[in-house]
């Protein structure tokens, strides 16, 4: 940046009763990464405690920026993966050879059905479907929903990574 450029935006950091900027940068899977961190008016015990305490932190805060910037990323991911039942249903059909009642219960408790919905869409009581959701918990070696989801978003990437994203789009 040139010295005339940097005029207006010390004024503006004036203006705004900044007094000292720290810039911690780093590198992760995402990418290059920056923080700004602005400090107001501090005396001289103050601000050297104060860049100790940033300097210490920066390993820890830049980490979960890149985690925050990963997920964001993903979200399009989990947005595709669980948003059609079609969809679902095929990555579940490349995955094993359950029996194709049980593949049908699975991908509706994926997708968010309730299992009074599932029994009465599927004919059967809903015990049945309990008792099909245990199974499938046992099988998947998974103990809620949540676990069920996290499992199968592992499965959607994997299949997708394989195969390619056209193959699942809905």
């Amino acid at each position: 940046m040139s010295r005339a450029a940097t005029f207006p935006l010390r004024n503006f950091y004036q203006n705004q009763g900044v007094a000292e900027l720290y810039m911690v940068y780093g590198r992760s899977g995402c990418g290059k990464l920056g923080l700004s961190v602005a400090r107001s008016h501090a005396s001289g015990s103050e601000r050297d405690q104060l860049s100790r305490r940033i300097l210490t932190t920066a390993g820890v805060l830049l980490p979960i920026l890149a985690k925050h910037i990963e997920v964001c990323g993903r979200s399009k991911l989990v947005v595709d993966a669980l948003s059609s039942l079609r969809t679902i249903e095929k990555v579940l059909a490349t995955t094993s050879n359950l029996p194709h009642r049980l593949q049908q219960v699975r991908a509706r408790f994926i997708f968010g059905i309730s299992a009074s919905l599932i029994a009465s869409d599927a004919g059967l009581s809903v015990e049945t479907v309990m008792s099909y959701r245990k199974r499938l918990y046992q099988r998947l070696g998974v103990a809620s929903h949540r676990e069920l989801i996290i499992w199968y978003l592992g499965v959607y990437d994997e299949a997708v990574s394989i195969t390619g994203s056209d193959l699942f789009a809905p």
